[in-house]
């Protein structure tokens, strides 16, 4: 209903009789209940005399944030998606039912691989990270395990146990150069790559963005130097749930990146007492880090498992405000509440999985809107160009002297609307060929782990099924005026900014736009022609002139 009035109900079908709105706020009110088998679909649409039916741009919406229904409900999701993120079955077994390939796909994250940890990391961090966790990296999954006046001493031999754990060996070991060409390279790709969207290199990160940002001070007193060059080669290795991105870097970039952070981290603090490994060994069997991290010891604890959840106590063991024997999840007061609001009534939810709300979560999860801007939110790496601009290389130094082409990277706000999903799955899984945007400094990292359901789901989010482009033939005639419509002589001169195949874009002036033979492959038709209608409508950033009048005829 708007407003008041019916416009569909469940005997309808197809299209709802047209609704005038009314001037300023409109009240919207959809109750929906799933069919017994199979996907259904609801779109709403809007037009006017200026433009035909199009969807509703999310900026315009908003909702009533005090409902205190609502408020349960968003306290039981949150809660859901601690449970998840936290790998609670990792610890509380539930059974097959809620494993991989039942429910949501956070259930089967993993953990660090930790069999050569002592390669790659430093004993002294890891003991403070075993320490106090959070008070390393506040949004960190990894829960205190040590308490009250021995857990110091209990964290240095733990960590020194995992010091010995030096399976395999270090692709290339030898020391990262200190030398300034390639710390001035380092800087560049700093820059290039948008670090500083998801990372800061300041004592205390500016918290401008929604989400904290990392800071790198601490990159001397956490890694072997080599190590850190390995790990920014292949981030994901051991730990396919990392959110840091793979940028498919070459060595010599690694490196430089490398010997830029380390010049930029403080020095080490001074190292402490030496742990026991042989008393850490013993202390993470009883810890039960396996039950996590893949480790050649054996589990000597056990916890509830979660069919047992309902008549516990909620408020005790790891949700519990007191200090005790369980792991500190080091969660705040209403995330607890959260949690144990999900306990109590949640449970089920687990072995479903919407995959809008999947997209929702893992663009939260990798922080995707620290690059990209969406619903009219300015994205993180444009918040923080004065730190870009620290380490950015010096303007004579671009190009030889030619203006960079523009750099801004595309909107998310209509993806699930305006790529086919097979070409969304293609990106984020890491295999096309070449990037649609190659002038682009920034690079697409894959999230191959993810990539058929987060496309499936931002194409869901918009009400549209999953697509693949149709390759029937074109008519030849109509191909024969496109033709001569995008040349300059006879058209609008499309090929001034727009690479055709394998002939370049003639002219750029401001920006360059992506080549044509991308097209088909791209975008949904619908999109395709709400864009050429009105491009600054969908993008107010783009330098695409508008062609046609308000009907889309030119």
């Amino acid at each position: 209903s708007i407003n008041g009035q019916m416009v569909l109900d469940s005997g309808d079908a197809g299209t709802s009789d047209w609704v005038r709105l009314q001037k300023g706020a409109n009240v919207f009110q959809a109750t929906y209940q799933s069919p017994p088998a199979g996907d259904a679909v609801v779109r709403l649409l809007w037009s006017s005399a200026d433009h035909p039916a199009e969807s509703i741009p999310p900026k315009h919406w908003t909702h009533l944030a005090a409902d205190p229904e609502l408020g349960r409900d968003m306290s039981m999701r949150r809660g859901r998606q601690l449970f998840a993120e936290r790998q609670c079955l990792r610890c509380h077994s539930g059974g097959d039912a809620y494993h991989l390939g039942s429910g949501m796909p956070e259930l089967a994250k993993d953990a660090p691989l930790l069999l050569d940890i002592g390669l790659r990391l430093r004993g002294d961090w890891m003991a403070r990270w075993i320490e106090n966790p959070a008070a390393c990296r506040e949004q960190t999954s990894m829960p205190r395990l040590f308490h009250g006046t021995k857990g110091p001493e209990q964290s240095r031999d733990v960590a020194a146990y995992l010091a010995t754990l030096q399976l395999g060996a270090l692709t290339n070991d030898r020391p990262v150069p200190d030398e300034e060409a390639t710390i001035r390279l380092g800087g560049t790709l700093y820059t290039q790559l948008g670090c500083v969207a998801c990372h800061s290199l300041d004592q205390s990160p500016n918290l401008q963005a929604d989400q904290p940002r990392i800071s790198l001070r601490h990159l001397r007193d956490k890694f072997h130097p080599p190590a850190l060059r390995e790990y920014l080669l292949n981030p994901s290795r051991g730990y396919q749930a990392s959110r840091m991105p793979h940028f498919d870097l070459e060595e010599t970039e690694a490196e430089a990146i490398a010997a830029f952070l380390l010049k930029q981290a403080d020095p080490p603090p001074a190292p402490a007492p030496a742990g026991d490994p042989v008393r850490g060994k013993e202390l993470a069997e009883a810890a039960g880090c396996i039950f996590c991290h893949p480790l050649p010891i054996a589990a000597k604890s056990s916890a509830p498992a979660l069919a047992d959840f309902g008549p516990l106590d909620s408020g005790r063991g790891c949700l519990s405000t007191e200090p005790g024997k369980a792991p500190d999840l080091g969660l705040h007061e209403e995330s607890i509440e959260d949690l144990k609001r999900f306990l109590k009534s949640g449970l089920p939810s687990l072995k479903r999985h919407t995959p809008a709300e999947f997209a929702e979560r893992q663009i939260a999860a990798h922080n995707c809107t620290a690059c990209h801007e969406r619903d009219g939110r300015t994205d993180d790496w444009t918040t923080f160009q004065h730190e870009v601009a620290r380490w950015a290389p010096k303007k004579e130094e671009d190009h030889e002297g030619q203006p960079e082409p523009a750099q801004d990277r595309p909107s998310l706000t209509w993806t699930g609307e305006k790529l086919h999903a097979s070409w969304v799955e293609q990106l984020l899984s890491g295999t096309r060929e070449a990037p649609a945007r190659p002038w682009l400094n920034a690079r697409m990292p894959p999230y191959a782990a993810h990539a058929a359901p987060l496309a499936r789901g931002l194409a869901d989010s918009h009400g549209i099924p999953d697509s693949a482009p149709a390759h029937e033939a074109a008519d030849p005639q109509l191909a024969t005026i496109g033709r001569d419509l995008v040349t300059k002589h006879l058209g609008f001169g499309c090929s001034d900014c727009h690479g055709i195949g394998d002939q370049a874009a003639a002219a750029v002036f401001e920006a360059e736009g992506v080549n044509f033979r991308h097209t088909r492959d791209r975008l949904r038709p619908e999109h395709y022609h709400r864009l050429l209608r009105d491009p600054t409508k969908l993008d107010p950033k783009t330098t695409m002139p508008r062609y046609g009048d308000a009907h889309g005829y030119t």
